[in-house]
């Protein structure tokens, strides 16, 4: 049985790798956008597009609180790990095409991951993202 991926985790490290190959290529990429953003100015709106983004999914981590005096939270991984199971063994006999059973698999991966709601996590999260939009802004031409 695949065990369910903590989202949070996974981002943390998706941003962790694209940050260090910014970091590590920023020049040569800087070059290629000044080279080609009259050929293809796309690459600017991709870079715009993507920050965007990153700013969209910063708020969306800062409005993540969870309430005060809520004990084993644990046990909702636990919930979603059960529930996995159940799914995974109720889906061979479901019609072909039938995407119920994938839409609640798609729910699993952030409902097992409200345990690792930190405030630590979320504020290392953000400082990545601010980390990689900086370097982002930084491929721009002047």
């Amino acid at each position: 049985m695949p065990t369910t991926p903590n989202v949070f985790q996974e981002l943390q490290a998706a941003l962790e790798e694209f940050k260090a190959f910014l970091t590590d290529n920023s020049a040569k990429i800087r070059t290629l956008v000044a080279a080609l953003i009259d050929l293809f100015p796309e690459i600017v709106k991709l870079i715009d597009e993507l920050i965007e983004l990153l700013g969209k999914l910063e708020i969306a981590i800062m409005n993540l609180k969870l309430p005060q005096g809520i004990d084993n939270l644990e046990e909702v991984a636990v919930f979603a790990k059960k529930v996995e199971t159940l799914v995974n063994a109720t889906k061979a006999l479901l019609p072909p095409g039938d995407s119920a059973a994938n839409e609640v698999l798609d729910a699993i991966g952030f409902v097992a991951s409200i345990p690792g709601i930190t405030t630590t996590v979320k504020e290392d999260i953000i400082k990545l993202i601010g980390e990689v939009v900086d370097l982002l802004d930084s491929l721009k031409p002047a």
